[in-house]
């Protein structure tokens, strides 16, 4: 149970400090998972030439790291986490298209609040998305320019009029979006407060898997070119970068996620197995 990365930095600052050198630097420290093969979890970790250091083992878990998010599969299974001068979005990873699906499973309006309209604030991102049955997002419509809170109140309320049928209207619940929150919420249905508890990279980071296969479409032309820009240039560096369409994403992705982990977290409840597991049973 010791720290084992802990316990070689250790070693290296007492070499250093004694006026030893290493033979060569260290540049990958892998942890070896101990097996069991009573248990469901498929453990597999690789060396940089992708060899398993168990290859006995199964390899469930290492497939489905490298098909679902080339983050995760980087940084857990290859040891390479990903560094500010990457660009966490490529452009590749956006659809664009001219004509959206003519039905969508849900219609969610995403809202990035300002402070004011002032040229030096933040712009307010109001955008609608259109999500298929297979979870597949298009931006269909946007607002997105500075305004005041009397102004972003009244361009709510045109997207909620243009869209009636939204499944829900998503508002992070910080300064403006706090009082909008209070003020919608008595005269519009469905109305939902975001708590933002991560970074921001941290929550655009989340939705790899989702921007990687491919899932998110924006519409060609400036409306598409303006998401694009935000979302492959974005560095999580600092209140001074430019943020708002790559909020209105997120926000809408980690929600629908989150609803869909809830139903699959409960159908598992009901049909769980407790024999499966020889735990103890009622009598």
């Amino acid at each position: 149970n010791n720290d084992i990365i802990g316990y070689t930095l250790k070693k290296m600052e007492e070499v250093k400090k004694s006026g030893g050198k290493f033979g060569r630097e260290v540049v990958n420290i892998c942890l070896r998972a101990f097996y069991d093969s009573t248990d469901d979890f498929a453990y597999d970790f690789r060396t940089y030439d992708e060899q398993p250091l168990w290859p006995q083992i199964s390899s469930d878990a290492y497939a489905l790291a490298k098909v679902g998010s080339s983050l995760k599969y980087n940084a857990v299974y290859q040891q390479r986490p990903i560094d500010n001068l990457t660009n966490y979005v490529k452009e590749e990873w956006l659809v664009r298209f001219d004509n959206p699906p003519e039905n969508f499973k849900s219609i969610f309006i995403s809202v990035d609040t300002s402070n004011n309209d002032k040229v030096t604030s933040d712009k307010a991102g109001i955008g609608v998305w259109g999500v298929t049955a297979h979870q597949h997002y298009y931006l269909i419509d946007l607002f997105f320019d500075r305004c005041g809170f009397t102004q972003l109140l009244r361009e709510i309320r045109t997207m909620v009029a243009k869209y009636p049928n939204y499944t829900a209207l998503l508002i992070e619940a910080k300064t403006a979006g706090e009082s909008a929150i209070d003020t919608l919420e008595q005269e519009l249905p469905a109305v939902v407060s975001i708590k933002a508890n991560e970074s921001k990279l941290s929550r655009l980071l989340s939705c790899t898997p989702v921007l990687e296969q491919c899932r998110v479409h924006v519409p060609n032309g400036f409306v598409g070119d303006k998401v694009v820009s935000q979302m492959v240039t974005f560095r999580g560096v600092g209140k001074k970068e430019k943020d708002e369409l790559v909020d209105i994403t997120t926000q809408v992705i980690r929600y629908v996620d989150s609803q869909f982990r809830a139903v699959i977290d409960m159908k598992d409840i009901r049909t769980f197995d407790k024999t499966k597991y020889n735990l103890p049973g009622d009598g």
